[in-house]
Order: structure tokens, then sequence, then C-alpha cells
């Protein structure tokens, strides 16, 4: 059976005369999860993925993806389809006494927000100061959005990628529609 996407398809549409928000369904992704099991460096699975782990709160760009912290000692990779039997094989090489590598598939959705109003939306959901000064590019937070757990990842000065799980992210994109509306809404066509 063939994977498809939790949004099902989005319809595109361009907005108005004023568009505060833009918003685009990210897929097909695929998303893998490293978990350290004891104590010890980080040097391992970072040589396997050529970049550092990224420390809390933080972000990381590596070979094949992008590193969010999602909590002590776990980290999320998200990564083009493609990219993903190759990562999960250099991974594999990793210590099992002190790594766990979970492949988590398409289990969670992404949803970017951008535009000049991108950060005013995300507030009105969420417990998270999203001024620059606070929560700066790279920057991650594990957190609720509109009552659903959510990793929100700010990738420019005024674009986020949020990542939720699948069964929730129909409701989550309604709401981030509904909520946009009023600043003048864009829904871009879905891309990676």
């Amino acid at each position: 059976m063939a994977e498809t996407s939790a949004l099902g398809t989005v319809i595109a549409r361009p907005g108005g005369e004023r568009v505060g928000v833009r918003l685009r369904q990210r897929w097909p992704l695929a998303a893998i999860q490293i978990v350290r099991l004891g104590p010890g460096d980080d040097k391992a699975p970072a040589d396997a993925l050529g970049a550092a782990l990224p420390a809390m709160g933080r972000s990381a760009v590596s070979g094949s993806g992008t590193l969010l912290w999602i909590g002590p000692g776990r980290w999320l990779t998200i990564m083009p389809v493609g990219a993903a039997a190759r990562t999960l094989a250099v991974l594999a090489e990793l210590n099992r006494t002190r790594w766990a590598v979970e492949e988590l598939g398409s289990s969670r959705c992404a949803i970017r927000a951008g535009g000049p109003m991108a950060a005013t939306l995300l507030a009105q959901g969420c417990a998270v100061d999203f001024h620059p000064q606070v929560f700066a590019i790279g920057a991650v937070a594990v957190t609720a959005l509109h009552h659903m757990g959510v990793a929100i990842h700010r990738l420019d000065s005024d674009t986020w990628d949020i990542y939720v799980s699948r069964s929730f992210a129909r409701d989550l994109w309604e709401r981030l529609c509904h909520g946009a509306e009023q600043f003048g809404l864009a829904i871009e066509p879905t891309a990676p």
C-alpha cells in the first residue's frame, strides 16, 4: 500500500492582496529518532551524521537532513525520503548498548508557516516567546500548539517548521488555516 500524506491533498491558493501568513504541507519527508541510552560522548552519531548533535533547544544541518533536539538524549532527524535508507544504514553501525535508532517513517507531519504574521499566529496557540532575541534562528521548542504536542523549528526571521503527530495533523492544519485568515492566508503547493 502506498504511503499517503496525513493531510491528504492540500489545494494551493495564492491568497489575496494582503498575505500575512503562508502555510505549506512539507511532504514527503522521512523521520528518524536517535536516543542516547547511557552516558558518554556524542562523537559516534555526530561522525555518522556529519554534524554534531544539537544542544538543548537547538538544531543542526547534517549531510542528510536537519537534526532537531526534542528532549534530553533525544534527537529527530528530518530528511528527504530518498536519504532515509542510507542514513539508517550509517546509523546501524552505532553501538546498540549506547544508542537506539528508530525509523519513524511519516509518523510526523511537517507544516511550514511563514510570513510577517506567522509568529503571531503561532503565539495565539502556544506559550512560547517567538521574539528573535528569545527564539533565534535554528531554535527548537517541544511544546503544545492548540493543545497538541509539536516541535517548532525556526528556519529564518519569519519561517517555522511545525512537526506534529500524524493523527493530529488535520486538526492542527485546520486550526492554523482558520487562525491565519485574519492576517491574510496563502496556501502554498505541497513540497518537501
